[in-house]
């Protein structure tokens, strides 16, 4: 007679084996999965050795050489759906930084042309002579907008433009007088004080500033999210712990019998994941901090900051500056000759040159007014253009809205969305059996899983510092934007902006000058002595030549511009 605890062993026995093979009586149900089975057993049998099922010792149809198969079917499963989900983020990304590019080129280029149709329709050969002031000026806004500094501005482009037209105006103010290195020099630095333009510049350096680091720095963060998210896949090494919660979670089904279907329970899939992916869970907050502020930013791109209702007027608004620098003519150039030229020079007035400058241009009235008719249609085209933006805009923001969230609801991502768990807690793998799964889920991050009922038999090495480069960088990326949006990043132009033509004056941008002007330009004179030094100038010019000869005259000046009304 057999011991009756041998009996009750015996019992267990069929009972857990019963259990295990859920009624398989063959292992030809494995032929269904992907493993290599040339040596799986015909039937279940006492499995032993095996690392991550939790079945030896009992009947199995499971082997240490499948397990081990395993292990890179559930590491390829997981990574597969990261990488899609990584993929998919980087495209939105990568899809609406080209974009906004675009966009802002398109702006950009649109106004140069709408400038010059203008001028050529309006000035002909005075403006082709010198339309490369004004090409130059468009160009190095789009570099400044495609070079990766933070340190990009405006503002060099704005001061470069107004330094080589007032250096031009005086050229064709007075033609026949040929300016020294060091007279440029002299008068580069005489700007600052005559503010020819007025506070057009200003304005323009404002509002230009505003609304092109917007859409700069929106690109550029777009762009570098874009690369750090390929830097965040790259580190997202699965622990072996991980690992091999992910084999019992994915494949150990198998080996209880129970058919390749069977699914892992919800809570179960997402309290693996959670342990999985603790440590890129701890990026979330720097994440979606980045996602708001590219929202905030896109509502102000597609209103205030819309590039092509920001950039339309334009040209109108250098014309106004022109025609400011024209009306002051006389006073501005006799200054200039006054403290930037040799005295024998200042009251040689030229007879051929005072031909020139007397010498009207009678401006067709049916041109202005199809120059007027035309500028008001391009004006219509490039707003048409900023409305169509807003679509943009909107499509971005409901992209945004998407990927708030894109780490911590990682799991679920993965365990519902990617159809890797069963939408049921009934009849699903619980990591022992077909069944249901009564543990408590955990919230994702390094913190909660102490409480993880999945990972309390094992320790993991997690640690905050993993991810801790790139948050920062989303950090950083952060507070340039809100800077930005806050108007902050601005703040160093509008703070030197109240006379932008004067800005940093460099006369060597165009040539190579020897030799310095600046004792001919004496900062602290007064002005009212200025003032009356140059009345008594006009008084000996008007003894010398018998009449009072203007300096300019604003029908041969290059810059003629109409009032666009």
């Amino acid at each position: 007679m057999r011991p009756p605890g041998l009996v009750l062993k015996l019992c267990l026995l069929v009972i857990f084996s019963a259990e295990c093979c859920q009624c398989q009586s063959t292992c030809a149900f494995m032929k269904q999965t992907p493993y290599d089975l040339r040596n799986m057993p015909d039937e279940p049998q006492i499995a032993q050795n095996l690392t991550h099922c939790p079945f030896n010792g009992l009947y199995s149809c499971c082997t240490p050489k499948i397990e081990a198969e395993m292990e890179g079917f559930a590491r390829q499963k997981i990574e597969q759906f990261v990488q899609s989900h990584v993929v998919t983020m980087r495209g939105t990304l990568d899809e609406f930084a080209r974009i906004f590019r675009n966009h802002f080129r398109d702006a950009l280029r649109s106004t140069e042309r709408q400038l010059d149709r203008m001028f050529q329709q309006t000035y002909g050969s005075f403006y082709r002579d010198n339309a490369k002031v004004f090409a130059d000026f468009f160009d190095e806004i789009d570099e400044q907008f495609a070079v990766d500094d933070s340190s990009a501005s405006l503002k060099s482009a704005l001061g470069s433009l107004f330094r080589k037209v007032f250096l031009t105006e005086f050229s064709l103010m007075n033609p026949m007088r040929d300016v020294s290195n060091a007279e440029r020099h002299c008068m580069a630095r005489l700007q600052s004080q005559l503010k020819p333009f007025g506070q057009i510049p200003a304005k323009l350096a404002i509002i230009l500033e505003r609304m092109f680091l917007g859409w700069k720095f929106v690109t550029s963060s777009l762009e570098k999210a874009s690369e750090l998210l390929i830097r965040i896949s790259d580190k997202m090494v699965l622990q072996k712990e991980c690992v091999s919660k992910l084999i019992a979670m994915r494949q150990c089904h198998v080996c209880s019998g129970a058919g390749p279907e069977a699914k892992p329970c919800m809570g179960y899939c997402l309290n693996v994941l959670n342990g999985c992916f603790a440590e890129i869970a701890e990026i979330e907050p720097q994440w979606t901090g980045l996602m708001g502020t590219l929202q905030l930013l896109s509502n102000r791109l597609k209103s205030a900051s819309n590039a092509y209702h920001v950039l339309a007027p334009i040209p109108i608004q250098i014309s106004e500056a022109i025609m400011l620098f024209q009306e002051r003519g006389n006073t501005i150039s006799n200054r200039i000759l006054f403290q930037c030229f040799e005295p024998t020079l200042r009251f040689k007035r030229n007879a051929e040159e005072n031909v020139l400058t007397d010498r009207p241009i009678v401006m067709n009235s049916e041109t202005s007014a199809n120059n007027v008719n035309w500028l008001s249609e391009s004006l219509d085209r490039l707003y048409r253009k900023g409305d169509a933006l807003k679509k943009d805009m909107a499509r971005f923001n409901d992209r945004l809205i998407l990927m708030k969230g894109a780490w911590r609801l990682l799991p679920t991502a993965i365990c519902a969305d990617g159809q890797v768990a069963q939408g049921s807690e009934e009849q699903c793998w619980n990591g022992q059996t077909v069944g249901s799964y009564r543990k408590p889920v955990v919230p994702s991050g390094i913190f909660h899983q102490k409480n993880n009922p999945e990972f309390r038999d094992m320790q993991m090495n997690l640690s905050k510092a993993t991810f801790i480069d790139e948050r920062m960088t989303l950090h950083s990326l952060r507070v340039q934007l809100l800077n930005i949006y806050d108007g902050k990043a601005a703040k160093a132009s509008e703070v030197e902006a109240s006379g932008l033509e004067e800005l940093n004056p460099n006369p060597d941008d165009e040539d190579s000058f020897e030799g310095s002007a600046y004792s001919n330009c004496d900062d602290n004179t007064n002005q009212a002595l200025e003032d009356v030094k140059i009345q008594l100038l006009e008084q000996k010019w008007k003894s010398a030549s018998g009449h009072l000869a203007p300096l300019i005259s604003t029908a041969i000046s290059l810059f003629i511009l109409l009032r666009w009304h």
